[in-house]
């Protein structure tokens, strides 16, 4: 008997699809409905042209491409396969069945120009409709890799370019051409004067013809050595203008992607290692994306601005607070963040080692006056070979640091440990910047900040690359992996708010009690001393330990 190629036909097929998916379904549209999405996509549709066939009805086509990132990482086969096999497709498609190529015709022309639009206005809807609390806000970020082949990269070459620069200043320069700057004109220009020079000798470079068994003068070398230097520096100009001003690479398959270190080279010891990657940055607010600001920078120092600026123009007003790790904790955005009037709870570098006691903060401000642990009063210097390089810096010279007890501490990763005295770049603002984040940090607001951001932030970083399996992207482009990362959080948003419809109830995070104190700084953990003198005792009672020990096994 045949078990699996019996089949029974059936003249008409059934499309019943589930009570409680529909009712999912139907929430879903009415979303997007109330986000008003139409007239976010109109203007695109007008414009683009399709010929042939009546095309597919965009509302339908935008539900599904937005439906597909809620349950799945948005792939456009699997859409278009869903779409024939897959009833709650079939519910939003109304029937219609479109290729992967229609999906992505649709995603490149109308949802790539407005896709901040759409995800702003569906974040609004969601407020409204859930109605959650945004003014504490959480900022982290994470960096994806990007579609691009690892090995094909390029390095800016500003040494090179300057390599360059000078060889053909020292070969112009023997004949008295001094060009200001080198550029493709003032190479060209050079030329033509090397020409004229060689006529008045009766030299003709133009028509000077190279080969075996053919003696070139020193003019006509040179002539074709600064030919030769021509398509070099049209090569390095054109890679530095690719790499921009504030990234020093990029790769030959996505010159947007940048050569950054992604945390399974760091923990896999392999940190020398680089990937082509972006670094994503999330905008949380009780668990909900509403923010994403994808950027090329290696650290997350400077795009804590362009996130705040973000969340202003989508929602008209700046957040209350702000919570971030040390990533962020730098003087510009501590004095960005003072300046739009926002409670800071980011933390400063050295946040961690203070509240283990092994790497306190060295100095502080007190009174317009700089001190240092042991409490010695700093005074300012100024020093001939050495200058401050940090913005708004002053370097002080604090002394009495022979017989200090925090010398262990404080002269941990200076070169000249022996002396006296201690000089340091200090910035006294930044000192009153990190008191105002540690008491905020230990209060009891801070303590409930700190605990809900590793939840909060990262735990949407953990759920789209765990999860979901979504570590790297599968566009090319600033602006399509954009669209993309973006799509997902809309994706994860939707989910969320399909679980609240159906509990009542938004996740739960911790909330700090109201009898809840504030936390206080803990004590400094000074290193044992290493000097000969305890090396050698230490030494002498580990011998004596063994010498007992051995008489006890004799005996």
């Amino acid at each position: 008997m045949n078990y699996f190629t019996t089949r029974q036909s059936f003249f008409l097929y059934s499309y019943d699809i589930d009570v409680k998916e529909k009712e999912k379904l139907d929430l879903f549209l009415k979303l997007l409905d109330k986000a008003n999405l139409y007239e976010v996509i109109r203007p695109s549709l007008e414009k683009t042209n399709y010929q042939g066939r009546n095309r597919i009805q965009p509302c339908n086509m935008l539900a599904t491409i937005l439906y597909a990132f809620m349950i799945d990482n948005g792939h456009l086969r699997e859409i278009e396969r869903s779409c024939k096999i897959s009833l709650d497709y079939m519910y939003l498609m109304n029937g219609e069945k479109a290729s992967y190529v229609t999906f992505s015709n649709f995603i490149n022309d109308i949802i790539l120009s407005n896709i901040f639009e759409i995800f702003k206005r569906i974040n609004q809807a969601l407020i409204s409709e859930i109605g959650f609390d945004i003014s504490d806000i959480f900022i982290d970020g994470s960096k994806f890799e990007a579609n691009s082949n690892k090995y094909k990269f390029v390095w800016k070459p500003t040494k090179k370019l300057k390599r360059l620069e000078n060889e053909i200043k020292e070969l112009l320069s023997q004949y008295s051409i001094k060009p200001q700057t080198i550029d493709m004109a003032s190479l060209s220009e050079s030329i033509n004067k090397l020409n004229e020079l060689s006529l008045k000798s009766n030299i003709g470079l133009k028509k000077t013809l190279r080969g075996k068994g053919r003696k070139l003068t020193q003019i006509q070398k040179d002539y074709f050595k600064l030919l030769e230097y021509v398509p070099k520096l049209l090569k390095y100009h054109e890679q530095i203008r690719i790499c921009g001003e504030n990234r020093n690479s990029y790769y030959k398959s996505d010159h947007d992607a940048t050569a950054m270190c992604l945390k399974e080279d760091y923990y896999s010891g392999l940190g020398s290692n680089m990937h082509a990657a972006y670094n994503v940055q999330f905008i949380v607010a009780k668990g909900f994306i509403l923010g994403v600001y994808v950027s090329q920078d290696r650290t997350d120092y400077m795009t804590l601005s362009p996130c705040l600026e973000q969340f202003k123009t989508f929602y008209g007003t700046y957040p209350k607070n702000v919570c971030a790790d040390a990533g962020y904790g730098s003087y510009d955005n501590y004095k960005h963040i003072e300046s739009k009037y926002i409670g800071n709870y980011i933390k400063y570098p050295s946040w961690q080692g203070e509240r283990k006691g092994t790497s306190p903060q060295l100095f502080r401000e007190e009174e317009e006056k700089i001190l240092c642990l042991n409490n010695r009063v700093g005074e300012k210097i100024e020093m001939k070979n050495r200058h401050p390089q940090k913005k708004e810096a002053f370097i002080y010279r604090f002394t009495g640091c022979r017989k200090c007890k925090y010398k262990a501490i404080c002269k941990k990763r200076t070169k000249k440990k022996t002396e006296p005295f201690r000089i340091a770049e200090i910035c006294p603002d930044y000192l009153k910047f990190i008191e105002i984040v540690r008491e905020n940090l230990l209060s009891p607001k801070g303590i409930e900040l700190r605990v809900n951001r590793s939840i909060q932030a990262e735990g949407d970083f953990g759920n789209m690359k765990q999860n979901l399996s979504y570590n790297r992207f599968r566009r090319r482009g600033k602006n399509k992996v954009t669209m993309e990362i973006i799509l997902m959080s809309i994706g994860i948003n939707i989910r969320k708010y399909l679980r609240f419809k159906a509990t009542g109830e938004l996740p739960k995070f911790w909330i700090a009690p109201d009898n809840l104190q504030s936390e206080g700084k803990p004590k400094i953990k000074i290193p044992k001393s290493t000097n000969k003198k305890t090396k050698a005792v230490n030494q002498l009672s580990k011998d004596s330990h063994k010498y007992q020990r051995k008489r006890t096994i004799k005996s």
